[in-house]
């Protein structure tokens, strides 16, 4: 690979054809391509605006004594070679030192003072190296230490990533990097959920603000939508995943959280998408397995809190205008479902 820099040196012996030197017709092409010496013109120089410069291979950098992780990550060919599945790369990335540093450009906010390249281009550069897919990349991720730093994005306090200029771009890469796992990894993240529990899905409605955050947890919590989504077979298993299978006390409280975040949460995102979130489980129809969260919403507990956000939450502010919009989004989702079982209900 050749590219603008310093043009290679060429030696003749000899001169003529003989003393193992560069034949002088040969000599001439180069002459006439990269010019005769320094300063001299020539082709290169003429048209294509300056000389060339060997690139440094990547296996090179790999042997060079001290290199770095971040040295790998500012090689311009570093998601090519990681595709390309070249060993010395695959050796140096699959260390827990490096795999660690990698997890922690995503899990971890930078100071606002720090450089570009910690704030901005490791932690997208590190994302996009776990899921170009490699297989011996995911399996190492998927290892519960390591995801239990993919997830310790969610200990941040929600005002810690909303203050931090790149706190939503960094969740943004854990939501891919966790599609990529459930993608490919199925069994093992559901695994390391699952053991976890109702506590980390509190984490997530934490900061549900976040798009990235909401769409996670659809594809959790959705009855079946993982299932299908993933290619599982519904007649090998429950179609419900996640939350020891929604049992009642599981329903009640992912229900209550969402309804909760949509009624009390400061951030307008964070209620609507609470809102919109609540909406599409009550509005997903399971089949016969029954679908507990929308028993939930729709018992008269919760119905009263609904009707209750609709009448008094104040319309002359955006976070009172969020808090309303969640609050419709529900009860709409409530009736339609009531209309599509029974036919018309009275929800006011």
């Amino acid at each position: 690979k050749l590219r603008s820099g310093v043009r290679p040196e060429v030696e003749a012996r000899g001169g003529g054809g003989g003393g193992g030197g560069l034949p002088r017709a040969i000599m001439s092409l180069f002459s006439d391509y990269w010019g005769d010496g320094d300063d001299a013109g020539g082709f290169a120089d003429d048209v294509l605006g300056g000389a060339f410069e060997v690139v440094e291979g990547m296996d090179s950098l790999l042997e060079k004594e001290g290199v770095t992780l971040e040295d790998v990550l500012l090689d311009k060919s570093i998601i090519e070679e990681v595709a390309g599945r070249g060993d010395k790369l695959l050796e140096f990335l699959l260390r827990d030192s490096e795999l660690e540093k990698l997890l922690m450009f995503v899990e971890k906010l930078p100071d606002d003072g720090a450089s570009v390249e910690t704030r901005v281009k490791f932690p997208y550069l590190s994302c996009e190296v776990i899921c170009v897919g490699e297989s011996r990349i995911l399996d190492r991720v998927c290892e519960a230490k390591h995801l239990a730093m993919l997830f310790s994005i969610l200990d941040y306090a929600p005002d810690k990533v909303l203050a931090s200029s790149v706190g939503e771009q960094n969740l943004g890469y854990f939501e891919k990097i966790v599609d990529k796992l459930l993608v490919t990894r199925t069994n093992r993240i559901l695994r390391f959920v699952q053991e976890r529990g109702l506590p980390i899905f509190d984490q997530m409605v934490a900061h549900i603000y976040c798009d990235a955050v909401k769409a996670v947890l659809a594809k959790l919590l959705l009855p079946g939508a993982a299932l299908v989504r993933y290619g599982g077979d519904f007649d090998a298993g429950n179609p419900f995943p996640l939350w020891l299978d929604w049992p009642e006390k599981s329903a009640a409280h992912v229900a209550g959280a969402l309804l909760a975040k949509a009624r009390e949460a400061v951030e307008a995102d964070a209620a609507v998408n609470a809102g919109l979130l609540l909406a599409e489980l009550v509005g997903t129809d399971p089949g016969e397995a029954g679908n507990p969260v929308a028993d939930e919403v729709c018992a008269t507990p919760m119905l009263a809190q609904l009707r209750q956000l609709v009448a008094y939450a104040p319309a002359d502010d955006e976070l009172g205008r969020a808090r309303l919009a969640a609050a419709l989004e529900a009860l709409t989702a409530v009736a339609k479902r009531a209309m599509h079982s029974q036919g018309p209900t009275e929800l006011v």
